[in-house]
């Protein structure tokens, strides 16, 4: 977290933003040096005056910036736990059970044991009593997932995440992050 504890919201200069997945944010103190610089310029900012060990300033913390070069940073993709979660529905691939993000397990469809590797064709999204129980056997009848995994495009990904709430800083976000169809909970209201 920032000193001031605020984050700001990236856009490239065609005002999307530079990452959904995760949401591309950046401490607001980092944010201002990139307005100062002149790499970005604000496009909102928070109701909170910059202060220095000094003074107060008469400027506010940016809550969303945008890059003034018209270059584009290309949305990348990562393979991460949240990011299987979301390609998976949020649920076990075996018993098909919801179940929340904090509790997800990783399951190696061909178990590393047997020459599985971690990569997006071989993990799927497990609760921990199908991972405990599927142990270093192959993919075959009940241990077979119920979705063969893949790996997906940003797009593909970014439809499935939409699905699931977010947490944002700033109301202010919420114009640029497309379509949510899930609740949009605003931390800092």
């Amino acid at each position: 977290m920032s000193k001031c504890g605020l984050r700001t919201l990236v856009l490239n200069s065609n005002y999307l933003p530079i990452n959904l997945l995760p949401l591309k944010t950046i401490p607001a103190e980092d944010a201002l040096t990139r307005v100062f610089n002149e790499t970005c310029h604000v496009v909102s900012e928070f109701d909170r005056r910059v202060k220095t060990a000094n003074r107060e300033m008469n400027i506010n913390w940016p809550a969303v910036i945008a890059r003034n070069s018209p270059e584009t940073v290309k949305n990348s993709l990562k393979l991460t736990d949240e990011n299987l979660y979301f390609r998976d529905h949020g649920m076990c691939q075996y018993c098909e059970k919801k179940f929340p993000l904090s509790n997800i397990t990783l399951d190696h469809v061909i178990p590393k044991s047997k020459g599985g590797i971690s990569a997006w064709t071989n993990l799927v999204c497990a609760c921990g009593p199908c991972n405990s129980k599927k142990d270093d056997q192959m993919p075959v009848g009940l241990w077979k997932p119920r979705k063969m995994p893949l790996q997906p495009t940003y797009h593909q990904l970014l439809q499935n995440r939409r699905k699931f709430p977010i947490v944002v800083d700033s109301a202010d976000w919420i114009p640029f992050i497309g379509e949510w169809q899930a609740p949009i909970q605003v931390r800092h209201a």
